[in-house]
């Protein structure tokens, strides 16, 4: 097995794919094979396995990421600033091709339960005519409850770049300890590496938006 092969890329959705030619392309060394030993610890040791963290990290995040979308969704008709507007855009840009990767994850690990039940509904129900929907998801870390996204489907103007700000920070902030649990605890190498990605770009958007705030 080259070594080029082993360090041609980083990039998050060929990780776990490099890991199993890793595998698959070391042959066993001439003479008796040694006795067989458990897998040193560690993050992502074995990307082709994956244990609860990991399903825990990719349902939760899915729908935690549909919540955003559902926010930043409010943004266009609403919002006076155009940062706030280039915001929204970037997030949805970002979150919706992450709740894909992370829904073909529960699907190759035959989890595909793991996501919320009301997730269907956040997405076809009444919020997707303008309206916020019936659903209260304020025990997951960060996400709003149903009264605070009627607070941001009823504002406008400066009031609600304000408010629609404060509320995705802290949304962003409950979605970066979600992955650093994942970080912590999961063990399949592609879902550890979307985590730290989500680290990285959600707490450049918290300084951003928290930036934004300290300015208005």
């Amino acid at each position: 097995m080259s070594t080029t092969a082993r360090t041609t890329t980083t990039r998050v959705l060929a990780a776990a794919l490099l890991g199993g030619l890793a595998l698959a392309g070391c042959s066993a060394p001439a003479g008796p094979a040694p006795a067989s030993a458990p897998a040193a610890p560690g993050n992502g040791a074995n990307p082709q396995t994956h244990n609860q963290a990991d399903v825990r990290f990719a349902g939760g995040m899915i729908v935690h990421h549909r919540q955003a979308l559902q926010m930043t969704r409010l943004v266009p008709g609403r919002s006076a600033d155009p940062q706030v507007a280039d915001l929204a855009r970037r997030i949805e840009a970002a979150q919706g091709p992450e709740i894909s990767i992370m829904t073909g994850m529960l699907q190759r690990w035959g989890a595909e339960e793991a996501v919320h039940p009301d997730h269907e509904a956040m997405n076809h129900g009444e919020m997707a005519h303008g309206g916020t929907g019936g659903m209260d998801h304020g025990g997951m870390d960060g996400m709003m409850t149903a009264d605070q996204m009627a607070q941001l489907d009823r504002s406008s103007g400066a009031a609600f770049d304000r408010l629609f700000l404060q509320l995705m920070t802290a949304h962003h902030e409950g979605a970066v300890r979600m992955a650093q649990a994942q970080v912590e605890q999961g063990s399949d190498a592609e879902a550890v590496a979307l985590a730290r990605a989500i680290i990285d770009a959600q707490q450049g958007e918290i300084n951003e938006m928290q930036g934004m705030l300290a300015r208005a």
